[in-house]
């Protein structure tokens, strides 16, 4: 199960963007209910919309986190678009799509992220959306303070999280950041896919675990007890991630 955010704005979690740009009306309307199926199948909050040609997503470019874009288009193709789009938001993932393969040559100079056949499979779509996905996995960045400075720490980075009275501290490496919240505010922005609660006061990275071996985890020398209730949710979530992620 993928859970993605988008970005940190007030400890709330931001839908994924995807738009769907193709001048057919019944393929984006297609697209959309195998893209919006699959996001619900997997529980992921998302906001689509909808583009029927290249001027109009232009407009909207800065939105959109992943695209699927249609090549053969009047007016302004995919490709002119998808130029557009890479100049200005290096974010955005570009899924080119065209019943051609002898163009999909042409998507090398967009640096698109995947390619998907018209008429469109719904197995090649959940396909291109999971691998775009995956991507996301610890990139985000949350906010901490070192000696009163405030830095951005990407996700991947923080290897265990203990609370305290009224603040939480994060170890990143070997330097020590504090946030001032609880674990339950903390644990509405951090990736699921990484991060799990062992005990009361602890939330540990599923990326930086070492090993594990009754009841204990290991990361970088660190000893750290699971609770005992919580020791089938960590068994569990630990196997997930080593199969969907380490294991790539």
């Amino acid at each position: 199960m993928f859970n993605i955010w988008r970005r940190e704005q007030g400890g709330k979690m931001n839908t994924i963007v995807i738009g769907i740009c193709d001048d057919q009306q019944t393929a984006v309307h297609e697209l959309s209910n195998v893209v919006e199926n699959y996001c619900l199948k997997k529980k992921m909050k998302i906001e689509i919309l909808f583009f029927f040609n290249g001027k109009s997503v232009i407009k909207e470019m800065e939105k959109i986190d992943i695209l699927f874009l249609d090549i053969e288009m009047p007016y302004m193709d995919g490709i002119e678009v998808g130029m557009q789009i890479f100049k200005n938001n290096k974010r955005c993932k570009i899924i080119m799509a065209s019943g051609r393969e002898d163009r999909f040559k042409e998507s090398f100079k967009i640096n698109a992220f995947r390619f998907v056949s018209k008429p469109y499979q719904i197995e090649e779509i959940e396909e291109a959306l999971e691998s775009c996905f995956r991507t996301y996995v610890g990139m985000r960045a949350i906010q901490f303070y070192n000696n009163r400075v405030l830095h951005d720490i990407q996700q991947k980075d923080i290897m265990y999280i203990r609370a305290y009275d009224g603040y939480i501290e994060a170890q990143i490496g070997s330097k020590t950041m504090r946030r001032d919240c609880s674990l339950v505010q903390l644990e509405d922005i951090l990736d699921r896919n990484l991060f799990i609660r062992i005990s009361k006061s602890c939330i540990v990275n599923l990326m930086n675990v070492d090993s594990y071996k009754k009841g204990t985890i290991n990361i970088n020398g660190q000893e750290i007890n699971v609770a005992r209730r919580r020791r089938k949710d960590f068994e569990i979530a630990f196997q997930r991630y080593d199969l969907e992620f380490r294991g790539e």
